[in-house]
């Protein structure tokens, strides 16, 4: 479907790129694309949240297994180990956050998330402290959505984020 969508609007890869805001993975029945996908040169993602638990799993980290399967995980858990390990290399070279200057301004892409209104301090968060507390806001909250937030974050034209289906896409602050 994705595919079918970059072709009907004329997407050129040797002048275009995609931008993916994380959960690549767990969303369907073509999961196992996603390496695929990521080794295009043009196609750029942030880790989110579906990643981040494949790469829980493979490191033997504290997770709920029948909830994994539940959200969609079930395809990543039957994998041999091998297997699943080839794309959890691919998953931890994922940033948690990605920058796009544009002609607009500077665009900030998160799977979820900013836990700070200045994206100059989510950046320094990011690079110099690597605080977990940081990454599960930038990857699994849903406050700002939530509670129809009107503040914009500070050092962006926009701040895109997925995590939460909605029908129709929503501007907040």
């Amino acid at each position: 479907r994705l595919q079918a969508c970059l072709d009907q609007v004329g997407f050129d890869p040797a002048v275009d790129r995609l931008f993916s805001v994380g959960d690549l993975v767990d969303r369907g029945p073509h999961s196992a694309q996603a390496l695929a996908w990521l080794a295009k040169p043009w196609f750029h993602a942030v880790q989110g949240n579906h990643e981040s638990l494949a790469i829980t799993h493979f490191h033997g980290g504290r997770l709920d297994l029948d909830m994994y399967r539940a959200a969609g995980g079930g395809w990543f858990l039957d994998l041999h180990r091998d297997e699943q390990e080839v794309f959890v290399e691919q998953f931890l070279q994922l940033p948690i956050a990605l920058e796009v200057q544009t002609t607009a301004g500077l665009v900030g892409l998160l799977h979820a998330d900013s836990p700070f209104n200045d994206w100059a301090a989510l950046r320094d968060s990011l690079l110099f402290d690597d605080d977990a507390q940081v990454r599960e806001v930038c990857q699994w909250s849903r406050k700002r959505l939530k509670d129809g937030g009107t503040e914009p974050v500070a050092g962006l034209r926009a701040l895109l984020v997925g995590h939460t289906p909605v029908l129709q896409a929503k501007r907040l602050g």
